[in-house]
């Protein structure tokens, strides 16, 4: 994947460097850092821009066609999976009353179900004969599909930091992790 889109000759070794880390993990201030700039996110920023270095820019585009073509996976199927991670709904989980549906994961939407980490069901056998089922809903993290999605629509600009300057108005990971959701939604859907 790599090897052909770093032979670019008009590159310097630090940008070769600079493009080989890039494409890791798309982190250009860890790339920088590790190709030796002395100011990693200043440089970072500038070597993906095509207006400073449009020949390290060219490099990472022909690297990324390289890499789309060498999947089978579309750029619209990943642009809509990161869709579904960021503007997913919680309540799509739910049924009418509320409560996570936990007896078959088939009724929940696709969509809400790729957005899932984990899914356990906890069973309770209590003394008095009751059998009380408890979801773990563990569901990706929001904010980074939001960010990576911003970015790709270029409603995030290079110097722009989302997660300082962003308030989420509901952890809905955090409220899923403390099995709080139930009892949150309940609440809403009779104030509603």
């Amino acid at each position: 994947m790599g090897k052909t889109a770093l032979a670019v000759p008009q590159m310097t070794n630090k940008q070769r460097m600079f493009l080989a880390e890039y494409l890791l993990d798309y982190n250009a201030t860890r790339a920088a850092k590790m190709a030796g700039y002395k100011c990693p996110q200043q440089a970072g920023a500038k070597l993906t821009s095509s207006s400073y270095y449009p020949v390290v820019a060219k490099a990472i585009q022909q690297a990324q066609k390289q890499a789309l073509s060498c999947l089978a996976v579309s750029q619209e199927r990943i642009l809509q999976e990161l869709e579904w991670l960021a503007l997913r709904d919680p309540l799509d989980m739910c049924d009418e009353k509320g409560r996570i549906i936990m007896d078959d994961l088939r009724r929940i939407p696709a969509r809400m179900r790729r957005c899932m980490d984990a899914f356990k069901v906890k069973r309770t056998y209590h003394d008095d004969g009751r059998v009380e089922d408890v979801a773990e809903v563990k569901l990706s993290p929001k904010l980074p599909a939001v960010e990576l999605l911003m970015k790709h629509m270029g409603l995030l600009g290079v110097k722009n930091d989302l997660s300082h300057s962003a308030q989420q108005v509901m952890d809905w990971d955090g409220l899923l992790e403390k099995g709080k959701i139930p009892d949150r939604i309940e609440q809403h859907i009779q104030k509603s």
